[in-house]
């Protein structure tokens, strides 16, 4: 993302762990990688969990349908009245994980991997992780939605046709 003049914007999207002006996009994928979901593009320092509670996700999806959620997700027990929630143990402060909590993480992340691969997929289009140089407003959600439709596109026609 290119710097904000505006000092506000430039505190609301600045990360000081990437060093960088930063932006992100929570999104909804299935087994086929399809995108079913995808959020408004909002300032990367923005928590997982608040994102979710803000847009209702959880309500949203049935209560037979599990929900694979990552470690940056951290209480959404305690906020979602879901009750098939799966997510992986985070590590304790000076401790390690018990090997049955490693399995079970690696487990949970090979139902996870389909986001990660949509989000591969969304990136394949460089313009989405290159810097954007317009100044439009909304332009960079814009072109997020556009390339998770052409992603969605992509697996239509590689499921139907076998490319």
């Amino acid at each position: 993302m290119r710097r904000p003049t505006d000092k506000d914007l430039q505190k609301e999207f600045y990360s000081g762990k990437k060093k960088r002006h930063t932006i992100k996009n929570l999104i909804l994928t299935n087994k086929d990688k399809a995108i079913l979901f995808l959020s408004n593009t909002i300032s990367d320092k923005t928590h997982d969990l608040k994102v979710a509670e803000n847009v209702m996700i959880t309500s949203a999806i049935p209560k037979d349908v599990a929900c694979v959620l990552d470690s940056g997700f951290e209480g959404i027990e305690k906020t979602s009245k879901k009750t098939n929630i799966i997510k992986p143990k985070k590590k304790p402060k000076k401790r390690e994980l018990t090997a049955k909590q490693k399995a079970k993480n690696r487990r949970i992340s090979k139902k996870r991997i389909f986001v990660e691969n949509a989000f591969a997929g969304i990136r394949r289009f460089r313009i989405t992780s290159d810097v954007i140089r317009s100044f439009r407003k909304n332009f960079k959600h814009l072109v997020f939605v556009l390339a998770a439709g052409l992603w969605n596109l992509h697996l239509f026609f590689d499921k139907r046709f076998n490319w």
